[in-house]
């Protein structure tokens, strides 16, 4: 109970106002500390109730397995508990990194490849000839691996965990360096 002085310019009477926890009332407290310990975040939390455990915030956090911790990859059985298996979620996303910049040497040589065997004007049976169509069926699936792993990435990237993190931006940082060498390789005439 709190008491507050309320002045009119009648009179001035204190009063007894009682503060109601609507959100406690409402039924909604209990049902979200409910769903709080189903999901494993052990029930309801200091501030009121709302979950702090679970999933994240918006801010990027760091694996620690020595305070036994755990790191979902996007599905829950693609679990990380382990120092070992996290340096090695950090080797795969560096190597996936380098990847996504380097094959697209190949793609790009791939869709030249396809461009300079149908020429300008591609008659309809050049077009749909044995040698096209399966270069066409390659560049389309070439292409869809480079993306989907692409898109992989970005995914792992919104976990928001800074290890994961660092370790994509240094792949394809690293896979950038190596993609600009080749093509400055290749202009110079430096190789084929």
């Amino acid at each position: 109970d709190e008491t507050y002085a309320h002045s009119s310019p009648h009179t001035c009477v204190p009063s007894v106002v009682r503060a109601l926890d609507e959100y406690a009332l409402s039924g909604l407290q209990a049902s979200d500390a409910a769903a709080v310990a189903a999901a494993g975040g052990g029930g309801a939390a200091a501030d009121g109730g709302h979950a702090s455990g679970g999933g994240h915030s918006g801010t990027f956090s760091s694996f620690d397995a020595l305070a036994g911790g755990n790191l979902s990859i996007l599905f829950a059985s693609w679990e990380v508990s382990t120092t070992g298996g996290y340096v090695a979620v950090l080797l795969g996303c560096f190597a996936a990194g380098v990847a996504v910049r380097l094959l697209r040497i190949p793609l790009g040589q791939l869709a030249k490849g396809v461009r300079e065997d149908g020429g300008d004007n591609v008659e309809v049976d050049n077009f749909c000839s044995k040698k096209n169509i399966c270069s066409l069926v390659l560049l389309f699936l070439s292409f869809f691996v480079l993306q989907s792993l692409g898109y992989f990435l970005m995914l792992l990237t919104m976990l928001f965990d800074v290890g994961l993190f660092v370790s994509i931006t240094l792949g394809l940082s690293s896979g950038y360096v190596g993609e600009t060498w080749w093509r400055h390789r290749q202009k110079s005439g430096g190789g084929g």
